[in-house]
């Protein structure tokens, strides 16, 4: 199979027996409309395509950057609700 960001865009492959997939390199708050396109060495099938799009959005909740001395860095976040 075959996952479609838009009509220009592969975002990745699989095996025929995976049932889920993981896309990365999103930009949060950007909206996505996916489809998914099966294929076989005949061709390709009709894509199948969510009814909305999926927001990106951050998997950890919003970042908090908190002072620190020199070179060193702390960052804390909140889980999503």
């Amino acid at each position: 199979m075959t996952f479609f960001i838009d009509s220009y865009t592969t975002a990745g492959e699989t095996d025929p027996f995976t049932t889920s997939y993981k896309v990365g390199k999103l930009h949060e708050g950007t909206d996505y409309l996916f489809k998914v396109v099966a294929e076989n060495k005949i061709g390709s099938g009709p894509p199948a395509e969510l009814p909305d799009a999926i927001t990106a959005k951050l998997p950890f909740g919003e970042l908090m950057f908190l002072p620190c001395p020199l070179w060193s860095l702390s960052i804390n976040w909140t889980n999503h609700t």
